[in-house]
């Protein structure tokens, strides 16, 4: 492999490899390394960290992988890194390049707060990621595009007043998420808003106009005006209990969702 020098993308998914070779390191003008699914693979070298032009870092499934080697910090180019389903229990944010703009974490116990050292980061998914309750540091992350956070115990967010870049948040099944802050109706890029099966939301306040997509459980609160968004295409609703009604909803609106309510339709 280690002569293959003119490689930029390595697929080895799904095989019953146990060790990724340390000549590896070699392939110097390799950009896509993707491991996905290789289940007996337990670690990474440290020669890894020669790879200086690796953009993706692809390790879904890698459910005996435990660890990743300090050397990885090295990757200056690092944009995309995939651990979802890995045998890690916690992500350590300072051996992550801060060139990552997409980290996937899904079903990782626990991130982090050092998350927020990561400048350039723009998609963070940490879906299952079960440790991660209160508040989590994001507008320290002004890049943010793209936010999910389901079924974590998260209870609350300290302010959206940076997240300028914000275009998806989604916190289905965030069971102990209380409210949001007043400033969620000033993020002007936010387009979908997944809030479904939040079933300890007491408040739920202005939303922002440029919002496509909502979906919703108010089981303690009322919903607020929705008329002003004008770019609603589709809107679910699930478990309302104290909604008799719908709020007068955008002409424009193209799909309709109404699940376990006692809504009367009119």
């Amino acid at each position: 492999m280690g002569k293959l020098e003119e490689l930029k993308e390595l697929y080895i998914g799904n095989t019953d490899i146990e060790e990724i070779p340390p000549c590896i390191g070699s392939l110097k003008k390799l950009e896509v390394l993707d491991a996905k699914g290789c289940k007996s693979l337990v670690g990474l070298p440290k020669s890894i960290s020669h790879l200086i032009n690796l953009s993706t870092l692809d390790l879904r499934g890698c459910s005996e992988l435990c660890r990743l080697p300090e050397s990885i910090k090295s990757l200056v180019k690092l944009q995309r890194l995939s651990l979802e389903g890995v045998g890690i229990s916690e992500v350590d944010c300072f051996h992550i390049p801060n060139s990552i703009g997409k980290l996937e974490c899904y079903g990782i116990s626990g991130l982090p707060s050092t998350v927020a050292k990561l400048g350039n980061l723009e998609q963070l998914d940490a879906t299952r990621c079960e440790s991660l309750g209160r508040e989590i540091p994001i507008d320290q992350l002004s890049s943010f595009k793209i936010l999910r956070l389901s079924s974590t115990g998260i209870s609350s967010f300290p302010t959206f007043n940076k997240l300028s870049h914000l275009e998806e948040l989604n916190l289905y099944n965030c069971k102990m998420l209380e409210s949001l802050p007043q400033t969620i109706s000033k993020l002007p890029s936010l387009q979908q808003l997944e809030l479904r099966s939040c079933d300890n939301l007491q408040s739920l306040l202005d939303l922002p106009v440029s919002l496509t997509v909502l979906g919703v459980t108010c089981q303690h609160c009322t919903l607020p005006q929705l008329s002003h968004l004008v770019h609603l295409k589709e809107f679910a609703i699930v478990d309302c209990r104290l909604l008799e009604s719908l709020p007068k909803l955008p002409s424009g609106l193209l799909e309709l969702h109404v699940h376990m309510s006692t809504i009367v339709m009119s």
